[in-house]
């Protein structure tokens, strides 16, 4: 616990810009719903045959979102990844601190291995913390509000329903994809510690590995870690496409029902047909924010 309390405390003294870099990535994720839901409306209007000045608002507010989602996107990006590297610099130097001022080499819990590891793995993890987990988390949950709000306006089913899906999809799917994923990431870290440790081996024992003719016996050892971490992950890459599967066949089921709400809606009156393929569109679009997830 006690490393994340040195990352809140790093945190909060780049608090600015990481509260800009959520700013910048819902904002980044609503001009790609506002993108595609205008030209979903504008396809429309222009299927009736209007007058060309009736379709300029239109065209204007799809050109600014257009070039204003590339925009926030390069901007988020430079914000999140300059802030994340910043904060990753200041626990590394926590760390090699710590290391300096504790380490004896008689009272040493872990084998060289092992600490080559967190001087290089285990800190190259969190920047997936904040880039994958932190960042994409408040920026999904504030992308769903606002984009529920604006269906709410249309139907109120249809909002409900939204939520219900985007929790599911967004929330519960990773977190199943964790508990699946926990046993083999706990393997992985170790595989990583026992071919650190056999490369470590080689390198310092080399001149014995040579007189003894160790080299066979080194070669297959390391070989035999390679296999089985390759195996591992390909066990990790068949959970994440079956949950990918899972999220998208989510997503098609939820623009079915959808549609069939507002194909009622509209025979009925209750929605202007212009707005029939706006809503599917903006649905689509908003669970962007949850891919990162």
């Amino acid at each position: 616990m006690r490393i994340f309390k040195i990352m809140n405390s790093l945190m909060k003294k780049q608090f600015f810009f990481v509260l800009l870099s959520i700013v910048m990535g819902v904002f980044t994720i609503l001009a790609n719903v506002g993108l595609l839901s205008t030209s979903a409306v504008l396809i429309s209007t222009a299927a009736l045959h209007p007058d060309v000045l009736d379709l300029m608002v239109l065209i204007v507010i799809v050109r600014f979102f257009g070039i204003s989602r590339g925009v926030f996107r390069y901007t988020e990006r430079i914000l999140s990844h300059n802030t994340t590297l910043k904060m990753l610099s200041g626990i590394r130097s926590w760390f090699y601190k710590n290391f300096n001022d504790n380490y004896t080499e008689g009272a040493i819990k872990f084998k060289t291995g092992d600490i080559y590891s967190k001087l290089v793995n285990d800190v190259d993890v969190l920047k997936e913390f904040y880039l994958r987990v932190f960042y994409p988390l408040f920026i999904a949950i504030l992308t769903g509000i606002i984009t529920a709000l604006f269906i709410a306006y249309f139907s109120k089913i249809v909002s409900i329903i939204y939520i219900g899906f985007y929790i599911f999809s967004g929330f519960f799917l990773p977190v199943i994809l964790f508990k699946w994923n926990d046993e083999f990431s706990e393997k992985e870290s170790n595989l990583k510690n026992d071919i650190n440790l056999t490369l470590l081996d080689i390198l310092k024992g080399i001149v014995e590995v040579q007189i003894y003719n160790l080299k066979d016996e080194f070669t297959k050892k390391f070989a035999c870690f390679n296999n089985e971490l390759s195996k591992l992950r390909k066990n990790q890459n068949v959970i994440n496409t079956l949950v990918d599967n899972i999220n998208s066949v989510t997503l098609s089921l939820l623009l079915i029902i959808t549609l069939m709400f507002t194909a009622r809606m509209v025979k009925t009156g209750e929605l202007s047909s212009i707005y029939y393929s706006m809503l599917p569109l903006m649905i689509m679009a908003s669970f962007e924010a949850i891919i990162p997830m």
